[in-house]
């Protein structure tokens, strides 16, 4: 009996949210997310292609010019969340974000959903889903 709760809650951890496929984004662009079982998540769009490391740590997702960007990954249930962290270099951010956090989710219909927690306050985008990979 100890086997069999030992093996379901191990399949339990393993288990996460598939993201696979083609999405359209608010400016009518279509982007895919390619992903590797629960550890890595490509997202692949016009001019741009970023992968995202997903085992808790902070890992370089894009640079442009003197701004990096950070993220620490991790799957929360049904939740991708990201930790994010932006070096703007010696640009000046101004009220721009430093640290905040997004989370992804599916939709009962397969659409992504992206929240943008910025302390007090937050930002929902639905990315509609165009098709499976």
């Amino acid at each position: 009996m100890t086997y069999l709760i030992l093996m379901f809650m191990t399949f339990s951890l393993l288990a996460c949210p598939d993201f696979s496929g083609h999405y359209r984004d608010e400016d009518n662009e279509i982007f895919e997310l390619k992903q590797s079982d629960c550890t890595k998540l490509e997202w692949v769009q016009p001019g741009s292609q970023k992968l995202i490391i997903i085992d808790g740590k902070e890992h370089e997702i894009e640079r442009e010019d003197e701004v990096v960007i950070y993220a620490a990954a991790l799957f929360e249930n049904q939740f991708l969340k990201l930790q994010m962290r932006i070096d703007w270099g010696s640009q000046d951010s101004g009220d721009l974000p430093k640290n905040f956090i997004v989370d992804y989710y599916l939709d009962r219909k397969g659409n992504l959903i992206e929240k943008q927690n910025f302390g007090q306050s937050y930002q929902l985008n639905t990315y509609l889903r165009v098709s499976n990979q």
